[in-house]
């Protein structure tokens, strides 16, 4: 009959585990926990009514409300001195022992805000030893408890439960069939492992530290091209989209479609001989760079950058005042300025020459000053693909 039910009460125990959903409150996690308290006896036992108990427990929260435990108590108390002078029994063992294996839920009340009340209920195996035998027989706890956490999504929390046995028992006292006994006890619970939720939290955390300064949509932590203009399309690595591959983001492109090999200007648009670096200008009788050229100068050297098979010749040209010996010096000295210029942008000098041509080419007339200006300049001639 014990080992009978025994396997009643394991078996409901693996079905509540098996059947239960886990929510919000749970974190996965079994508990063990210990149990002390008072037991109170019925009085048709005629033993000692009050003694203590122990006991030990594993559970586990199936949902938010509703947990769970297997659990163990004992309890030992003796027969009361009337019950055997009635019976004739002067100095025999009068020791009453109780044993009691049952599957307990409990189903709480309210959000985890550190106390949850909460209703129990539970069947289990009760079995009993004294001096005319030993028996086991079902039994039915009910009861009401308050949980406290000690440590809000912590490790251990506590139990306070006052909580009735039901014991269907007709042998262990003559005329009587069963047994109600009162249970005020307190238990400590420690869960077993980390809390997996913490983990997944930091990995969150994680990601959201990596920012996106220029707001391309990549990552910092993967953005090669970390200061790209606002609006600009990027491609996977936050750098502006190159669709004809001619070395022009697609932002600035004003020719996207270029074939592929072709050498392009810095507007992206294929040339056949000269590459205008439109905004490089000199002023009168000078050869140093303006702060404006330097901008278009970076753009030239990513240009040949990425053509490094072209070899180009920097030529230099003047407006027409002063005689044309001077004027072929200077526009010699202007086109050594901008190459000198690139080689320190990292192109190869052997890439590079440099020529004077005086004020033997003009691209305006020399009779305006706005013409003049724009004579003062110098081009990118393409020499080699």
């Amino acid at each position: 009959m014990k080992n009978k039910i025994l396997k009643i009460v394991f078996l409901c125990a693996i079905l509540g585990a098996t059947t239960a959903q886990a929510g919000d409150y749970t974190d996965g996690r079994v508990y063990i926990g210990i149990t002390g308290g008072v037991y109170g006896l019925d009085d048709d036992r005629r033993t000692e009514r009050q003694t203590t108990l122990w006991g030990l427990n594993v559970g586990r929260f199936f949902t938010d409300n509703l947990s769970f435990d297997l659990e163990y108590t004992r309890a030992a108390t003796n027969f009361t001195e009337e019950f055997i002078i009635e019976n004739g029994l002067r100095g025999a063992n009068g020791i009453y022992t109780t044993d009691d294996i049952s599957l307990m839920g409990r189903y709480h009340f309210g959000a985890d805000d550190g106390f949850r009340p909460y209703v129990a209920f539970g069947v289990g195996a009760f079995e009993y030893r004294h001096m005319f035998g030993e028996r086991t027989d079902m039994s039915g706890t009910i009861g009401i408890g308050l949980q406290s956490d000690f440590k809000k999504a912590g490790r251990v929390f506590g139990r306070v439960e006052a909580s009735y046995r039901y014991v269907a028992d007709d042998r262990s006292i003559p005329a009587v069939s069963s047994y109600t006994d009162f249970m005020l006890r307190a238990s400590l619970n420690v869960k077993i492992g980390k809390d997996p939720r913490v983990a997944q939290t930091v990995e969150v955390e994680a990601v959201v530290v990596d920012g996106d300064a220029d707001g391309d949509g990549v990552p910092d932590s993967r953005d090669r091209c970390p200061n790209t203009p606002a609006g600009v399309a990027v491609d996977q690595y936050g750098c502006s989209l190159d669709s004809d591959g001619d070395g022009v983001p697609n932002s600035r492109d004003k020719c996207p479609d270029t074939r592929a090999g072709a050498v392009v200007d810095l507007d992206g648009c294929e040339v056949e001989a000269v590459i205008e670096l439109k905004g490089v200008h000199f002023d009168f009788d000078r050869a140093t760079l303006k702060p404006e050229a330097a901008a278009i100068l970076d753009q030239a050297a990513a240009l040949l950058a990425d053509h490094e098979r072209v070899m180009v010749e920097v030529a230099g040209h003047t407006d027409s005042i002063g005689s044309e010996a001077y004027n072929q010096g200077l526009s010699e000295r202007r086109a050594n300025t901008v190459r000198d210029y690139l080689i320190g942008k990292g192109i190869s000098a052997s890439r590079l020459s440099a020529a004077g041509y005086g004020e033997a080419r003009p691209v305006a007339t020399n009779d305006t000053k706005d013409g003049r200006h724009e004579n003062r300049r110098v081009e990118l001639v393409v020499l080699d693909r």
